[in-house]
């Protein structure tokens, strides 16, 4: 009697969330040859956050997994050519205008987008590329076993896979797996780093708008960062600034944390925010560009209490990225950048399914090998992020640094002797060194 042969399928790996670090590792993975499935538990793009920096450490990322979308993001957005840190009177204490090069140097372009309108093109390259995208699942929790993973969710569903990878931001379901559930561990919770911020949007001053560039201005006590970025979300797309200003607060105040209407937004900036920074000496056109905004969010930045080991970013078949594993404050402009090198560093160990080899016993291999494979990935990973987190609270500390003489003259020396340049120079070598990945060289 004949037998009917089983045929083999590629491994099912469950991506949970979707903010813009789950879409990426879900097309990383699809290129691979597994069969990725995005879950999120919201049911709309809410029109949420500010814009995000992408820089050549995270765009160069986005290039791998999806060259044909990097060429179309590139054609429409504001290019950043370098970057300017200055004091309340105006006075350079430092810059690096040869960000124009960091695309041939290190393989991706800077530049702002508004956060909502990015994740809203990387799910639509979801659909594009076939990938399924499950909106409105809450994942409640998740049980291994030798032979995959089930995942529950909101409303009695289930969903099961080979491997999770959990990119549901600070307060994670599948941390909460990993070290509480599997480990029996207790699960370090996202703590206040004593910094809140301001962010909006305005139109862009006169002769600010070239060269496209991001401008620090360190005054007494607080801080201002402000870049160009194309705003799709208005009317004709018109070209604005994304500004924030960063201040020490020592106890938080969530209430107060949140998206203000526009009648809202100039109430708050004339009666709490310039109040709060009269005595900052910000210099009157940035005093302009926080009267003329058009868009205000109020936040805080968080980090864990604990800094993850190795081992606790993953188990077995769980593994954390992104905010999952360390959520960041965002003085260093690097936290979307750090998730986006996650997503590379896993992508570049797991085996590639797409050779032609014997996929029935590629599937045996990374059974046995995928615990491995994600210790050495977070082994890699883990000094990296903890690195950035640390410069990231360092850095809202010297943002808003009382003693702003001794801070400037550390700002300028740090310029002067190479320091700062290197430094960038550093992060963007990330996660891989040159323009061009290994497995393409």
């Amino acid at each position: 009697m004949a037998t009917t042969e089983i045929p083999v399928k590629p491994p099912i790996a469950l991506v949970i969330g979707s903010g813009l670090t789950g879409p990426v590792i879900a097309m990383l993975l699809q290129k691979k040859g597994y069969t990725p499935i995005v879950f999120e538990k919201y049911t709309e793009n809410a029109d949420i956050g500010t814009t995000i920096a992408l820089m050549p450490n995270g765009t160069k990322v986005l290039g791998v997994a999806d060259p044909e979308m990097m060429k179309e993001v590139y054609e429409r957005s504001r290019l950043i050519s370098a970057i300017y840190e200055l004091n309340a009177t105006g006075d350079v204490l430092g810059g690096n205008d040869d960000m124009v090069n960091y695309h041939a140097k290190f393989g991706g372009h800077a530049f702002g987008w508004q956060r909502t309108n990015f994740r809203f093109t990387l799910v639509e390259r979801l659909a594009k590329r076939g990938i399924e995208f499950r909106e409105g699942w809450a994942l409640e929790k998740v049980v291994e076993s030798e032979t995959g993973v089930t995942a529950y969710f909101n409303e009695g569903r289930t969903a099961v896979g080979d491997f999770v990878v959990g990119c549901d931001g600070a307060n994670s379901v599948v941390r909460r797996t990993i070290i509480e559930d599997i480990r029996g561990a207790k699960n370090p919770h996202a703590m206040y780093s004593g910094t809140t911020h301001w962010a909006g949007f305005s139109p862009i001053p006169e002769g600010w708008a070239d060269p496209s560039s991001f401008r620090h201005i360190f005054a007494k006590g607080s801080h201002v960062v402000c870049y160009p970025f194309t705003n799709f979300s208005r009317p004709g797309a018109p070209t604005e600034f994304s500004w924030g200003v960063t201040l020490r607060v020592p106890e938080p105040s969530k209430k107060n944390w949140r998206t203000y209407a526009p009648d809202e937004s100039a109430r708050l900036i004339a009666e709490q925010l310039l109040p709060t920074i009269a005595n900052a000496d910000f210099p009157p056109h940035i005093i302009r560009i926080l009267r003329e905004t058009t868009r205000l969010i109020k936040f805080g930045s968080y980090d864990l209490e604990e800094e993850l080991k190795p081992a606790e970013w993953h188990s077995d078949r769980l593994v954390l990225m992104g905010d999952s594993a360390h959520p960041s404050g965002v003085s260093l402009g690097q936290g979307v950048n750090m998730s986006l090198g996650d997503c590379y560093g896993l992508y570049e160990l797991l085996p590639d399914l797409t050779t032609g080899a014997d996929l029935a016993a590629q599937l045996t291999r990374l059974n046995t090998t995928l615990p491995a494979i994600f210790q050495k990935y977070a082994e890699k990973r883990q000094p990296i992020t903890v690195a950035l987190v640390k410069g990231a609270r360092a850095q809202s500390l010297v943002r808003t640094a009382l003693d702003w003489e001794a801070r400037d003259e550390s700002l300028r020396t740090r310029w002067e002797t190479g320091e700062a340049k290197r430094r960038m120079e550093e992060i963007n070598s990330e996660p891989f060194p040159g323009a061009v990945p290994p497995e393409s060289a």
